[in-house]
């Protein structure tokens, strides 16, 4: 649809992005935070943290695995960052809970917004430090880039140095941004169980009896806005697709990434599942999950800092193309070898309430 309208409709690559971007990164990313982890996740339960302890291990493996590869590349820590949104960041929040419903069962939607935990509480706020420190860098505000005078473009990220000022100004542009403060209040609704007990409805199947009626238009305004992130953000990338070649960043790298994305990642999710004791249904929940395409979103995090817009373009366009094949083979191979094998079972409809303890 972006790339429509732009060809032959009412949008422009250079007005119209500009804005899409600006209402992704600062108003729907922020709001998705608020409700899938201050709403939806009480992050005082220890089941929680043991479906997401899988995914934050994943998440950590891949990172130690991208930086490892920018030290023997020399690269910044930008390409750090571009590396792991688009290897890592799975598209979950609509993705993940039909596709949870129809392999497992209606109870099992709520992984898709426990899997966004990982997302909101470790890799964005790592992911945002990264591109941060490059974009002191390209001010040229860096000791080693005045000292050694050398171009950004070929300093490596472990040559890089802060002073106290470049981290002042780091934390004062970190703090501005409403996705900062996003994630801060959707700790504190979680951790306080305001969030889960009081603010949070329930599901058809799970009413939540602590909830408050009178505050729902809470819920419900973020929740609208929410939903609204992956479609705006797929427009964006529509719109780029107008003017840019999907394969500017080059097919071997598209590749690379595709094979990484669909089989390393959800192989290293199995061996999470296994070291955190998941049970059988939150394993095989946990392994598609991570087979999820990459989300929309990381387009408008690297078009925010002006980078990576090739990689996220081209791992969005792949991903939706391939997710498909990709569900279907690993439900079937772990069908075949008996892999967390699991039975969709029948849910009564009971009131839930959330306890605070």
């Amino acid at each position: 649809m972006g790339l429509s309208a732009t060809l032959f409709g009412p949008f422009s690559l250079n007005k119209n992005l500009f804005t899409l971007k600006i209402l992704v990164f600062n108003v729907l990313l922020p709001c998705a935070a608020v409700l899938n982890v201050g709403f939806v996740s009480n992050l005082r339960d220890g089941l929680i943290w043991r479906f997401c302890g899988a995914f934050f291990m994943m998440r950590a493996i891949m990172l130690v695995g991208h930086i490892a590869f920018a030290a023997l590349r020399r690269r910044k820590f930008e390409d750090i960052a571009v590396n792991w949104l688009v290897t890592c960041w799975v598209s979950s929040s609509i993705l993940a809970p039909p596709l949870m419903e129809a392999v497992l069962g209606k109870e099992f939607q709520v992984l898709g917004p426990w899997s966004d935990v990982s997302s909101f509480l470790f890799q964005l706020p790592v992911v945002l430090c990264f591109f941060e420190i490059d974009s002191v860098r390209r001010q040229g505000s860096l000791e080693n880039e005045e000292e050694q005078g050398k171009e950004m473009s070929v300093v490596p990220f472990y040559k890089t140095r802060l002073t106290r000022e470049n981290a002042l100004v780091m934390g004062k542009r970190l703090i501005k941004m409403p996705l900062a403060w996003a994630i801060l209040s959707s700790v504190i609704l979680s951790v306080t169980t305001l969030g889960p007990r009081y603010l949070y409805p329930g599901t058809s199947y799970a009413p939540n009896c602590d909830y408050v009626e009178y505050t729902g238009f809470i819920y419900l305004f973020f929740s609208y806005l929410a939903s609204c992130l992956e479609p705006i953000a797929l427009l964006s990338v529509g719109i780029v697709l107008s003017k840019n070649n999907p394969l500017t960043c080059g097919v071997w790298n598209i590749v690379g990434y595709t094979l990484i994305k669909f089989i390393l990642v959800p192989m290293l999710m199995i061996g999470c599942s296994f070291a955190f004791s998941l049970d059988n249904a939150s394993a095989r929940g946990a392994v598609l999950i991570a087979t999820l395409p990459i989300s929309p979103p990381s387009f408008a995090l690297a078009g925010h800092y002006e980078v990576g817009l090739a990689e996220a373009v081209s791992t969005v366009l792949s991903g939706k193309l391939l997710v498909i094949p990709a569900i279907l083979a690993w439900q079937g191979f772990m069908d075949a070898v008996g892999l967390f094998p699991v039975d969709t079972p029948q849910v009564d409809i009971v009131c839930q309430g959330v306890l605070s303890s």
